[in-house]
């Protein structure tokens, strides 16, 4: 029940913030509209950015599964491309309000525990020197390369997959 609870409480406030700027939206709003008590909020959340940090790392744990579990690693990708251009709307609010600070570095976490879970997997990165770094280099670059697409109009995600997928494989 309380997770049922959790995810509720999430999907209200994604469902506000398709229509409002993260900074404009309250917890008296979120409980309204979810209808639930306030006490119920704070039972399971400490505010906003909680509910929004416990959200991006179950879907990015959720991707990160269906990702391992695909062998063909163009459309592992296509998951996380897939799933950044469908909460765009969302997103571009969450990176105007003044916590994109705190926005960029949980989407900076998440990606790399599933790069770190992956590095696991694959037995030429568990061999690398530096894998600190090279994890730093594929979050960045990755997360970066999500955001920058998924805010254009017109990009391919057939063809940023087959991209990415040439910049990270290539041996």
């Amino acid at each position: 029940m309380p997770s049922r609870m959790k995810d509720r409480i999430a999907e209200t406030l994604f469902d506000i913030l398709k229509e409002k700027p993260f900074d404009k939206i309250t917890v008296k709003e979120v409980v309204e509209v979810c209808d639930v008590t306030r006490q119920t909020f704070y039972y399971h959340f400490d505010d906003l950015l909680d509910v929004l940090e416990w959200s991006m790392r179950k879907h990015v744990k959720e991707m990160g599964s269906a990702c391992l579990n695909e062998e063909d690693p163009i459309r592992a990708l296509r998951i996380f491309i897939d799933h950044t251009f469908e909460t765009r709307p969302a997103m571009e609010k969450l990176l105007e309000s003044q916590h994109r600070a705190a926005i960029e570095r949980m989407m900076m976490e998440s990606i790399r525990e599933f790069l770190q879970a992956r590095v696991a997997l694959d037995a030429d990165a568990a061999s690398w020197d530096d894998t600190e770094v090279v994890l730093d280099f594929y979050t960045f670059g990755i997360v970066g390369t999500l955001l920058s697409a998924s805010m254009r109009e017109g990009v391919d995600p057939d063809r940023l997959a087959q991209q990415m997928y040439q910049l990270l494989y290539r041996k």
